[in-house]
């Protein structure tokens, strides 16, 4: 397969009920679905992007959440942002032709959320958008940062600010985080996901006193948001790519706790829920507390009712 090439496989029969409305399926980024599959597939369309991806740490091993187009699948469309043209683009699930697309004014790595009518899209231009599903308009937008001060970054031109902080919807409400040095500050929004009005803003967990993982030094550190956000009745789950999640209150955005010095090296930029726990880096982490659970180890991890399944090796 070529790299600037999306390619969908599609079933053979008619669509599948289920919709995939957010990356890797709903808010605990579980990966898993109860619709059937059947083991005969044949390709009924591709659709060629033209350009690669480009991720913003291509030579990362634990910041990988850009290394590939990411879609998602809502009704009889498929969509996915761009990190290489800044667009999303909207196809028809039965013959790939594009529907609609929609510019932003900076890379897009993550993949769009959807909610109802629209779908939220966070761009490295330091906006969260939501578009109508029907025609890809504007129907709100809400800054990130500050202002809208920019600077170079993977050779473009982004917001100080860029949403890397992949959006996630839980009870009508989307959150998403932007910013990704901490002594300039980082800031994790709750909006509603109708009107875009904020419940919520932290912008206070940028610039904290904080123990290293380094011999035990203290520095002027941060929660510097680098992944899909996750969400539970009480949590949000914030990847921050190199060093383990934070977690934060979901009903006012608090932080609970971020255990930077006590997990070392450990973290990357990718999370799953499983029951009171979430998986990082082949670590079973206690949402609660924070606190090591299980060492289960590195591999594809589904989460499915009541466990997980993970591939090893082969």
């Amino acid at each position: 397969m070529k790299a600037q090439a999306l390619l969908l496989t599609i079933l053979s029969t008619a669509a599948l009920a289920g919709d995939w409305p957010t990356y890797r399926g709903d808010a605990a980024r579980s990966g898993y679905t109860a619709e059937t599959i059947p083991n005969q597939l044949r390709l009924r369309w591709k659709f060629d992007a033209g350009q690669p991806p480009k991720p913003a740490w291509p030579t990362s091993e634990r910041i990988d959440f850009d290394l590939a187009f990411q879609p998602i699948i809502v009704g009889d469309l498929v969509l996915f942002g761009s990190s290489a043209d800044d667009q999303v683009y909207a196809l028809d699930a039965n013959t790939g032709a594009i529907r609609w697309r929609f510019f932003s004014e900076g890379p897009i790595r993550f993949a769009p959320a959807a909610w109802k009518d629209r779908v939220f899209v966070a761009s490295d231009d330091g906006w969260l958008y939501a578009l109508a599903l029907g025609d890809g308009a504007v129907l709100w937008k809400h800054r990130a940062g500050p202002g809208p001060a920019r600077v170079i970054g993977n050779e473009r031109m982004i917001s100080h600010w860029p949403a890397r902080g992949g959006p996630v919807v839980w009870n009508d409400v989307v959150y998403f985080a932007g910013g990704i040095w901490p002594s300039d500050g980082v800031f994790l929004h709750a909006l509603d996901a109708a009107t875009g009005h904020p419940l919520w803003s932290n912008g206070e967990t940028g610039r904290m006193l904080m123990k290293q993982p380094h011999g035990g030094a203290e520095a002027l550190s941060g929660v510097a948001p680098q992944g899909y956000l996750l969400a539970t009745d009480d949590a949000l789950i914030v990847p921050t790519g190199r060093a383990v999640p934070a977690v934060f209150e979901r009903a006012d955005g608090k932080l609970r706790y971020y255990h930077l010095q006590k997990n070392g090296q450990r973290g990357g930029s990718g999370a799953v829920l499983t029951d009171s726990f979430f998986l990082n880096s082949g670590v079973l982490f206690d949402v609660a507390t924070g606190e090591q659970a299980s060492q289960l180890g590195t591999g594809s991890t589904v989460a499915v009712p009541g466990g997980l399944i993970r591939a090893e090796g082969r």
